[in-house]
Parts: C-alpha cells; structure tokens; sequence
C-alpha cells in the first residue's frame, strides 16, 4: 500500500469515527430531551 491509500484510509476513518461519535451526542441528546417531554407531561 503507498502513502497515498494509507492517508486517503485514514482520513476515511478519521471521519468515520467523528460522525458516529456525532450520532453518539445526538442521541444522548435526544434521550434528554425525550426525558424532559416526559417530566413535562408528567407535570401537566
């Protein structure tokens, strides 16, 4: 493999890595704020 596949590679990962780590923070968002819908409902 040339440096060129190897770097093309990595930065495939590289970017693999940051969007299901973005994914991971969405749906830890997403179980927030399901969490305050529900205090809310709760509530009402």
């Amino acid at each position: 493999m040339d440096d060129a596949a190897f770097q093309t590679e990595s930065v495939a990962a590289d970017q693999l890595k940051a969007f299901i780590e973005r994914i991971e923070r969405l749906e830890e968002e997403k179980a927030g704020i399901a969490g305050e819908f529900h205090t809310c409902a709760v509530l009402s």
